[in-house]
C-alpha cells in the first residue's frame, strides 16, 4: 500500500484512454452521469502525481482518474482502483 492509497482511498477507477477508441464519450458523456464532476480528474496534461496533488487537481475527493497517459504513471498506486484501457481493433 503506498501512501497515496492512505491519502486518496477514495479513488474508484483508473481509466488509460488511448486516442481514437470512444475514451473521449466515455469520459465527457458516461462518467458524469456515474461520478459527480468534481470527483473525477481528467488526466491529460502530462502532469507528475505530486504536481496533480500540489495544484488540487487529485483531491480527497476523486473517484476517476482519466486520459491519457501511461499506465505505468499510477503503477503501485491506488491498488484498490479497478483499471479500463481503452483499446482499438
Amino acid at each position: 500500500m503506498s501512501d497515496l492509497d492512505i491519502l486518496f482511498p477514495s479513488v474508484k477507477l483508473i481509466s488509460v484512454h488511448l486516442p481514437k477508441t470512444a475514451g473521449t464519450t466515455f469520459g465527457k458523456v458516461i462518467l458524469p452521469k456515474i461520478y459527480p464532476q468534481h470527483s473525477i480528474l481528467y488526466d491529460y496534461d502530462f502532469l507528475p502525481i505530486n504536481t496533480l496533488i500540489q495544484e488540487g487537481k487529485l483531491t480527497t475527493q476523486t473517484r476517476v482518474i482519466h486520459g491519457h497517459f501511461s499506465i505505468e504513471k499510477y503503477r503501485g498506486y491506488f491498488n484498490n482502483a479497478k483499471r479500463v484501457i481503452w483499446l482499438r481493433n
